[in-house]
């Protein structure tokens, strides 16, 4: 594998909390970064997972923030389905940490008629 051994020299702070870097390398080699934006992302509490659900998060493309999804379990015994289509996800805002909603749909056993 290939190592890159440098030292941060300096930070330098901008307007709007964009910032760029100088590096050295240890080979003497100098280097000014271009511009970058600094985001602190918040994450937001985890959800507890509805009755009968496993949560999982995704990242949104093009965006800071991220998403929690809830799926049924599936077993061998029963078949699941969601108790209210409208509420399977809930994404978090990193630039506050709260969640659009906290309420997600549990899903309940089919029971066929017989």
């Amino acid at each position: 594998p290939l190592v890159i051994v440098h030292k941060m020299d300096s930070v330098y702070g901008g307007d709007e909390g964009f910032y760029f870097f100088e590096i050295q390398f240890v080979s003497g080699l100098k280097l000014k970064t271009e511009k970058v934006e600094l985001i602190v992302k918040k994450r937001c509490r985890p959800l507890r997972e509805p009755p009968n659900t496993v949560l999982t998060e995704s990242n949104i493309p093009n965006s800071n923030n991220y998403k929690s999804v809830v799926t049924c379990i599936s077993t061998d015994e029963h078949d699941y389905d969601f108790m209210d289509d409208q509420k399977k996800e809930a994404l978090c805002n990193t630039s506050t940490g709260l969640y659009d909603t906290t309420e997600l749909t549990p899903c309940l056993k089919i029971i066929d008629p017989e």
